[in-house]
Parts: C-alpha cells; sequence; structure tokens
C-alpha cells in the first residue's frame, strides 16, 4: 500500500507528470519530499495547506526540478500562512540557494543532517534520515530514509543511478517495508538516473511488490514497469 502521497512522479524533462515530490500529512503537519519548479502551483492548487499548522520539507538534492520553488513555499508559509517553514537537508548549498533568493533564517529553520544521522520531526513522531546516493558528479544527492513503525522504514531514493547494497539488504530483510525509487526508461553508459533494466537486475522479483516506481521520464515506462512486477506511484488529483 502506497503511503506517500505524491504531487508529481515525473522526471526533469517529463513536464506532463509534474516535478516527483511525495508527502504525509498528518494531524495538521506536513512533511514534503522535494519542491521542484511547478510544485509549489500543485500545492496550491490541492488546498494541501489548508488546515496545516507546521510545514516540513526535506530536500534530497540542489537541482533545479526538487528545489525550483522552495523559495516560494517558504515565503509563502511566512507571510499568508503565518508559519515558519523546517527545512531538512544535508547540503549547504541550498543554505547559500535559499539566501541569494532572499530567504534567511527569519522565515524558515534549517536542519542539517550532514551532522545528525537522523533527526526526529516531534509533531509527526517522525524520525528522518539522509543516505548519500550516486547521481551526477556535480552535486551532492541524497536518499531519505524514515520510520513508519519500530524498526520498519520507508526509502525514498531521491535521484540516482544505482541502489546501496546495505539497503537492497534492508529491503529483503522486511526492514524497508516501502521503497520508492527513481527509474527511467532510458539505458545508456553515464545515465545519472537508474534504468528499469538495471532496477530488474537489482531487485529480485519475490520483492518487486514492494518497490514504487518514480521520477518516470515517459509513459511507456508505466506499463513496463509493472509488467516487471513493480508498483508505479499513484499522483494526487487537483480538487
Amino acid at each position: 500500500m502506497q503511503t506517500l502521497k505524491f504531487l508529481g512522479r515525473g522526471s526533469a524533462f517529463n513536464i506532463q507528470e509534474r516535478n516527483t515530490s511525495a508527502y504525509i500529512k498528518k494531524d495538521g503537519n506536513l512533511l514534503l519530499l522535494d519542491c521542484g519548479e511547478n510544485i509549489f502551483q500543485k500545492i496550491i492548487e490541492t488546498k494541501l495547506l489548508d488546515n496545516v499548522k507546521e510545514v516540513n520539507v526535506a530536500i534530497t538534492h540542489c537541482h533545479s526540478d526538487h528545489v525550483g520553488s522552495l523559495s516560494s513555499l517558504i515565503l509563502y508559509c511566512y507571510f499568508i500562512k503565518h508559519i515558519k517553514t523546517n527545512v531538512y537537508l544535508a547540503n549547504s548549498n541550498l543554505v547559500g540557494l535559499l539566501d541569494s533568493m532572499g530567504v534567511t533564517n527569519e522565515y524558515c529553520e534549517l536542519y542539517n543532517c550532514i551532522f545528525n544521522p537522523s533527526l526526529l520531526i516531534k509533531n509527526m513522531n517522525i524520525e528522518i534520515g539522509f543516505i548519500p546516493t550516486d547521481h551526477c558528479k556535480e552535486i551532492y544527492s541524497y536518499g531519505i530514509i524514515f520510520a513508519k513503525e519500530k524498526d520498519k522504514v520507508i526509502y525514498y531514493s531521491g535521484d540516482c543511478n544505482n541502489i546501496d547494497e546495505g539497503i537492497i539488504n534492508a529491503l529483503k530483510e522486511g526492514n524497508i517495508i516501502e521503497f520508492y525509487q527513481d527509474t527511467c526508461l532510458a539505458d545508456y553508459d553515464g545515465n545519472v538516473h537508474l534504468s528499469l533494466r538495471k532496477l530488474c537486475e537489482l531487485i529480485p522479483k519475490e520483492y518487486r511488490h514492494k518497490v514504487y516506481c518514480m521520477h518516470i521520464d515517459c509513459p511507456e515506462l508505466i506499463e513496463k514497469a509493472k509488467t516487471e512486477g513493480f508498483n508505479v506511484v499513484e499522483v494526487e488529483e487537483v480538487k
């Protein structure tokens, strides 16, 4: 069962599917994973911030399809909703990026997870951690892992072109109960995303029902991934 809800599931160039971004909303508290170029618009369209009293955002990396409208969200929350956004990151470059846009610690609280293996989002009782991933040489990228219940966690890959052996073992051992993975149909040397072919090589068939493909690059991937036994994330409809 898909715990995370998605505002978009597309790759950077698959604009029809919008940028990949997921969330959990619980008792007036929101945890958003990534906030790409068109995600703030989707947040407004879906009225996601209605009845929200706390906004938490975790960022996997600084490509614009993952942070492109983060400043708009933070400033909207501060000036319109009177909420100071909590931003969780493992990349100090994001601090400078927000500062260049006039978003200082007056408007948001920044929690740098480089020095903290995991942090507790108290009002949601969610412990969140960042795991380095292989994506591209220009910037640091991270997957996000957080607990759904004791000793049972959800893994959100962010953008990556491989899967750490420890993560795969945790899936096989039953410690990861939901696995959200960047997947593309494109398959070539130097690809910064994980091809469906490679995903099939890494994940045995008996575990694929726990894996949800996201950050998809084309419509053809959807049925091909399902044929191989994987899920494809469903997206939140505009109200």
